[in-house]
């Protein structure tokens, strides 16, 4: 079964609502696979689609342990940027405070802070900050 016939058969799951999304022109997503198997993810939602904010898209970017910095973060960075070219006017994305190299890369493709927000994970007793990042298209 290949890859997107999985995708359409997982309705109700992430998958089936990005693959929707895409579908209705409100996102982009795309994978970094090697071999067979799916080591990287990323996607570009519209967070309002309707609105009058409809010209925003959510960005969010996983890499599966064992595969990071190989440069599929990077790759997948840049090709759902290009993708949003036309279709979004900003793009906002969220960023663990204590996560120095994806904040680093965001800011290497012009992403500039613009908040953030405290104590935003807990993990144990450790509290970390979300920083809050957009980058303004063409």
């Amino acid at each position: 079964m290949d890859l997107l016939q999985r995708i359409k058969e997982k309705q109700g799951t992430w998958a089936g609502f990005v693959y929707k999304a895409c579908l209705s022109g409100d996102a982009i997503a795309l994978v970094a696979v090697v071999g067979k198997e799916i080591v990287g993810s990323c996607e570009v939602k519209r967070g309002r689609p309707g609105s009058d904010a409809d010209h925003i898209g959510n960005f969010g970017l996983a890499v599966r342990d064992g595969f990071r910095s190989q440069g599929i973060g990077k790759a997948l960075l840049s090709a759902a940027i290009d993708k949003s070219r036309g279709k979004f006017k900003k793009i906002t994305l969220v960023v663990l405070e204590n996560n120095k190299k994806a904040i680093g890369l965001y800011k290497k493709f012009g992403f500039r802070k613009y908040g953030f927000l405290p104590d935003a994970v807990r993990r144990g007793d450790k509290k970390f900050n979300d920083v809050l990042m957009y980058l303004e298209l063409d």
